[in-house]
């Protein structure tokens, strides 16, 4: 019998993927909406917990899986509700939820839950095997699928990326935390305006992201900076416009502006 998914939802970047640009921890990415109630992938032991949102994987939960003495690790974790010792059932929620973690902020990362398999406790993190490939078998009767908040939840928490034309510089606005340049597990970057496209390295430091042009903005800018004539908003992977289904967070933009703006 395979391991279950953390929660019935996409892929957003492979082991593969994550070989291919050099990770030091390849693995598979999926796109859990932040706060989603992540369900355990087989019997196994809880045999760390990291609570802390620092380094590049922010909130950690380490499992050694009973049956076979692999060990499965979630990261970029929101919250973690066990401790070392813990033994978790097949299917078992309320255990972690999802979240965008990493470098000292709950929202360094665009949401998802990264998952790391190895073939067991102790090897390098760059020896990882594909979580993918083990998959198989179902939840127990008694565990529902990984559960997400309901739809408004997650237009709440969904971040929005935009580039302003001018510059064409791109942003990401997720609700509640503000503004900055677009960030992912390889720090951060400009896009197409006059610069190469390059990743920073894991760790980049502050002044390295400021320099890049990664900026912050806090609840006084924000109707400022929306009331920008020539942004647009682009789509997550920031390289077109949005798809139909993606619009409606254009709409939540515009209420989060006119807010800003004390208009309604």
């Amino acid at each position: 019998m395979g391991y279950i998914t953390p929660a019935d939802v996409g892929i957003s970047d492979d082991r593969a993927a994550h070989i291919a640009r050099g990770s030091k921890e390849p693995g598979t990415d999926y796109k859990t909406a932040y706060g989603t109630n992540l369900r355990i992938p087989d019997d196994c032991e809880v045999i760390g917990v990291d609570h802390s949102n620092d380094g590049a994987e922010g909130r950690r939960l380490f499992l050694l899986i009973l049956a076979n003495g692999e060990t499965i690790d979630w990261i970029h974790l929101s919250r973690i509700a066990v401790r070392v010792g813990d033994r978790l059932t097949r299917g078992q929620l309320d255990a972690a939820w999802s979240g965008a973690s990493g470098f000292g902020d709950d929202w360094y990362y665009d949401p998802h839950v990264h998952v790391t398999r190895r073939a067991r406790r102790g090897l390098p993190y760059s020896q990882t095997l594909d979580f993918e490939d083990a998959i198989g078998g179902e939840a127990p009767a008694s565990a529902t699928p990984g559960t997400t908040p309901n739809q408004s939840e997650e237009d709440e928490n969904m971040s929005i990326n935009l580039r302003r034309e001018s510059t064409g510089v791109s942003y990401t606005l997720t609700p509640g935390y503000g503004i900055t340049a677009h960030v992912n597990e390889h720090g951060a970057r400009l896009t197409n305006y006059g610069n190469t496209g390059q990743w920073f390295p894991a760790g980049a430091s502050p002044a390295q992201r400021e320099a890049a042009g990664e900026r912050q903005f806090n609840d006084e800018n924000l109707a400022w900076f929306l009331s920008l004539h020539d942004l647009k908003w682009v789509s997550a992977d920031l390289s077109r416009l949005p798809s139909g289904d993606e619009y409606r967070y254009c709409e939540k933009l515009q209420k989060i502006h006119d807010a800003a703006a004390g208009i309604g």
